[in-house]
């Protein structure tokens, strides 16, 4: 079996590091788990002056939301 260079095995290390981290970033959008950092964003960026909501009061109105509003969901 070859052996890598060090820079080689460095390289691949790092690609896969940052693939899999990808990853997470992609499957936390997928499931909505990154909805608050989006709000504060959207906040910061629409409205400045305006205090956000805690991350408590946050998911409580976005549940509760979803519940008045059910749109394609498996339960």
């Amino acid at each position: 079996m070859p052996v890598l260079a060090p820079a080689t095995l460095s390289m691949v290390l790092h690609c896969a590091r940052d693939g899999g981290r990808r990853a997470a970033r992609y499957l936390r959008a997928v499931m909505g788990a990154d909805a608050y950092e989006r709000y504060c964003a959207h906040l910061a960026v629409h409205d400045p002056g305006a205090e956000p909501m805690n991350e408590r009061q946050f998911w409580r109105e976005h549940f509760d939301w979803q519940d008045r509003n059910p749109q394609g969901r498996c339960c």
